[in-house]
C-alpha cells in the first residue's frame, strides 16, 4: 500500500482543524486570573466588579439589533444593561451563611476568546462554570458565564428574560389621544 493516501488523509485532517487565535500562555493565564477575580468578587457579594467586567452591550446589541441599539439613548442603554447585570448578580449570588470560593480553574484558548472553567464551591456543593473571556482593547471582558451542569448561559437567559419586545418604538399619538379626548 502506498503512503500517499495516508499522507492525503493526514493533510485533510490537519486542514479541518479550527484555527486558534494567537493567545500566548501568559495571556491565557492572565484571562484565567481575571475570571478568578471576577468570580471571587461575585461570590463575596461585590456586584461592582462583576458589573464592570461583563460585556452586556454586545449581547444586548445582538438581541435588539445593532441598528436599534445604536439609536437608543444612553439612558435607555443603561437601563437594559443594568437589568442584565442584576440578573447575573442574582444568579451568582450566594445565600447568607454559605461559604463560597473558587475551588479550581482551567483555561483554554478558542478561536476568538479564552474559555475559563471555574469550579465554584458553595458550601458542600460545587458548581461548574465556563467563563468566556475575550480581549477588549488592552483588557479583558466577560462575554458570557455558562453554568456547565445544566448548560445555562447567564447572559443569554438574562437577555431572553427582557422579553421579545424589550425595545419598541413609542407611538406618541396614542398618548395625545388620551389627553385630547377625555
Amino acid at each position: 500500500m502506498s503512503p500517499r493516501p495516508i499522507l492525503i488523509a493526514a493533510l485533510l485532517l490537519f486542514a479541518a482543524l479550527p484555527l486558534e487565535a494567537d493567545f500566548s500562555t501568559a495571556e491565557i493565564e492572565d484571562a484565567a486570573e481575571f475570571a478568578r477575580r471576577a468570580a471571587t468578587a461575585a461570590l463575596r457579594g461585590q456586584p461592582r466588579v462583576l458589573a464592570e467586567t461583563l460585556d452586556v452591550d454586545t449581547a444586548l446589541a445582538r438581541r435588539v439589533g445593532p441598528d436599534v441599539w445604536e439609536r437608543l439613548a444612553p439612558r435607555q442603554k443603561e437601563r437594559l444593561s443594568d437589568a442584565v447585570r442584576e440578573f447575573a448578580r442574582l444568579a451568582l449570588g450566594v445565600p447568607r451563611g454559605v461559604s463560597a470560593e473558587v475551588a479550581w480553574a482551567w483555561a483554554s484558548a478558542g478561536p476568538s476568546s479564552i474559555d475559563v472553567l471555574l469550579g465554584l464551591k458553595l458550601g458542600e456543593r460545587a458548581l461548574k462554570t465556563r467563563w468566556v473571556i475575550r480581549r477588549v482593547g488592552a483588557g479583558w471582558k466577560i462575554s458570557d458565564i455558562v453554568l456547565v451542569d445544566p448548560g445555562i448561559s447567564l447572559t443569554g437567559a438574562a437577555v431572553r428574560a427582557l422579553g421579545p419586545n424589550s425595545v419598541r418604538r413609542r407611538d406618541r399619538r396614542a398618548g395625545w389621544d388620551a389627553v385630547a379626548l377625555p
